[in-house]
């Protein structure tokens, strides 16, 4: 079972399975983020397990695999890196950018490059 925070309207963190949101079509991808992301000056390499998702689309989360995977084969553009907020000392919330971290705690990546933007 695959399980992620993800923010809930009140405002608390709630575990989720993803295994219920999916069917079992997506591509395998690697975790080699420099294959799959735009590299940018500002950028950090945030830990995925330090991500707390602010949304999850099973069809968004098919559409990033999608694309994710037309970067990594170079058939496609690469992305921008995820979007995050501060949430706490040791939490980030992801601001743009979830289904595209879902697909990287799908597939145990370590980190996903990300630029800290203020509120």
């Amino acid at each position: 079972m695959t399980e992620y925070r993800l923010l809930n309207e009140q405002g608390d963190i709630e575990f989720v399975n993803l295994n219920q949101w999916l069917d079992g079509d997506l591509q395998y991808l690697p975790d080699e983020p420099a294959r799959y992301f735009e590299q940018h000056p500002s950028s950090l390499l945030v830990p995925v397990s330090k991500l707390i998702n602010s949304r999850a689309r099973p069809k968004g989360i098919k559409n990033a695999n999608r694309y994710m995977r037309e970067a990594f084969d170079g058939s496609g553009a690469l992305r921008s890196p995820i979007t995050i907020g501060e949430f706490s000392e040791e939490l980030w919330i992801v601001k743009d950018g979830n289904s595209t971290v879902i697909n990287a705690i799908l597939f145990k990546w370590l980190e996903v490059p990300c630029l800290l933007v203020s509120d």
